[in-house]
């Protein structure tokens, strides 16, 4: 991973060193309103975690987003990890006013419900304040049956996980934006005993502009307190890649990640594989918008 642990450090370079390198736009005498920068992010996820960016008050987003079990490894046999389909994700959003929008979600595998607030705190401005920055609070409840032997021993508390995060964003060049994403995630129930209840992780994000509707992402999840006692490794950092594709009223996106899960906690604390030849996942998530 020595080539992410580069990038993540670019990055964070480029986010602390932002201030500097947003462009002067305003006239000097200019008394009315700040102008802000829009479209830090073109899409509200990046490629698997939530972006800065928010629906706008009355705007309803709906996603539909999968990834598949199998890895871009198996090649056509297996047509590139497709034919072993893992999980789909549906997901509707609502914004309240501007500044705060809420979602809800299912996801197949697990049977697993969703639900989220996302704050604007406050907005980039041009020759001024030079980030955006927001907050995420969410849960999950998983609905699938137990087991025989779980049902003997569990209650509807493990059927819980939390999230939160903060957003912090800045689009440092015409072409590029960044984001730190610091997360917590509260687990009621783990995988196995040797991992941890709670994980705080480090979110680094970017986006780079190809052309007009069409921008390269990239997004990786480094767990601040790895699974030290989990001996046989059952996860991985979360890192993935995208195309991102968008027009007025729909985004359409292409994804290569090492998770299979697309909610918060699992994907960020339950990644199965490290990213690289045997660990990378197809994806796709399609956003279809209406404004009113």
């Amino acid at each position: 991973m020595h080539v992410v642990s580069r990038f993540l450090g670019s990055l964070l370079f480029i986010l602390l060193s932002s201030a500097g390198l947003i462009a002067q736009e305003q006239d000097s005498f200019d008394l009315s309103a700040p102008e802000y920068v829009s479209e830090t992010f073109k899409t509200y996820r990046i490629v698997n975690g939530h972006s800065v960016e928010m629906l706008r008050k009355k705007a309803l987003m709906f996603t539909i987003g999968h990834r598949f079990l199998g890895t871009v490894d198996e090649g056509l046999g297996e047509f590139f990890g497709m034919d072993q389909f893992a999980d789909i994700h549906l997901e509707l959003a609502y914004g309240l006013t501007d500044r705060l929008n809420v979602g809800l979600g299912r996801s197949r595998v697990g049977k697993i419900y969703n639900g989220y607030f996302k704050y604007r705190l406050t907005r980039q401005e041009l020759g001024g304040f030079p980030l955006s920055l927001g907050l995420v609070g969410g849960a999950t409840v998983r609905t699938a049956p137990w087991s025989d032997t779980e049902a003997d021993v569990l209650e509807f508390k493990h059927r819980l996980r939390f999230s939160g995060q903060a957003l912090i964003a800045a689009r440092v060049l015409p072409s590029l934006s960044v984001q730190l994403t610091p997360t917590y995630i509260h687990r009621n129930l783990t995988l196995n005993s040797r991992q941890n209840n709670q994980t705080f992780a480090l979110g680094v994000s970017s986006r780079i502009r190809l052309s007009d509707g069409i921008s390269l992402l990239c997004e990786y999840f480094p767990r601040l307190n790895p699974d030290e006692n989990d001996d046989r490794q059952s996860s991985f950092n979360a890192f993935g890649i995208g195309l991102d594709i968008t027009s007025a009223q729909h985004a359409y996106q292409i994804q290569f990640s090492n998770t299979v899960a697309l909610t918060e906690p699992a994907f960020i604390a339950e990644s199965p594989t490290a990213f690289g030849e045997k660990g990378v996942h197809l994806g796709f998530r399609i956003t279809r918008f209406w404004i009113y």
